[in-house]
């Protein structure tokens, strides 16, 4: 198959749910619930309602579990 790589990614996550994502995220770094809800300063909860699709994630939320799970490099 040929295409770009965004065009690889959007057949790779077909289907999946904002949810399944930001799950795949924190287990790819092997961090458990708890720990990720320690690191993000919200309830063990939270992240499990996120990952479920219970709750909406808005963007800032996103960006902050982002750099919790994938902390830059070099800092």
């Amino acid at each position: 198959m040929s295409g770009t790589p965004l065009d690889r990614h959007a057949r790779l996550c077909a289907g999946r749910s904002e949810g399944d994502h930001l799950r795949k995220a924190r287990e790819t770094v092997g961090m458990n619930q708890t720990e990720l809800a320690n690191a993000l300063v919200i309830a063990r909860l939270t992240v499990g309602r996120l990952e479920t699709g219970q709750c909406a994630p808005k963007r800032p939320m996103v960006m902050t579990w982002a750099v919790a799970a994938f902390p830059p490099s070099g800092c």
